[in-house]
């Protein structure tokens, strides 16, 4: 093996070392040891998948165009919805006609 790749699996091993020891994980049997790492890992990986999550949650409220993909709470839906509401609104107010209800009222 090339001499970098033998000090990386060096450093790498040394760091497992320190993480054992540094936390009371050489006390614990090596089930024990197997759950709470994996536990660990679990919840930093959630963290940072919440963190990736929320900066792009802030960086799509930041450029809200384009709109490609329009999820329920986007900006851009949302804005969509309003348009659609007033387009509505101007047409059921022009389609209001006194006397076209065939009623015979006055015209």
């Amino acid at each position: 093996m090339p001499s970098t790749t033998k000090s990386v699996i060096r450093w790498l091993q040394l760091k497992r070392y320190q993480y054992e020891v540094t936390f009371p994980l050489y006390m614990l049997t090596p089930v024990e040891r197997f759950v709470l790492s994996k536990y660990i890992t679990f919840s930093l990986l959630l963290l940072l998948l919440l963190l990736l999550l929320f900066l792009l949650f802030l960086f799509s409220l930041s450029n809200p165009e384009p709109c490609i993909a329009k999820p329920a709470l986007s900006p851009c839906y949302s804005a969509d919805l309003q348009l659609q509401d007033q387009t509505l609104e101007k047409q059921s107010d022009a389609d209001v006609v006194p006397g076209a209800d065939g009623m015979g009222g006055d015209v």
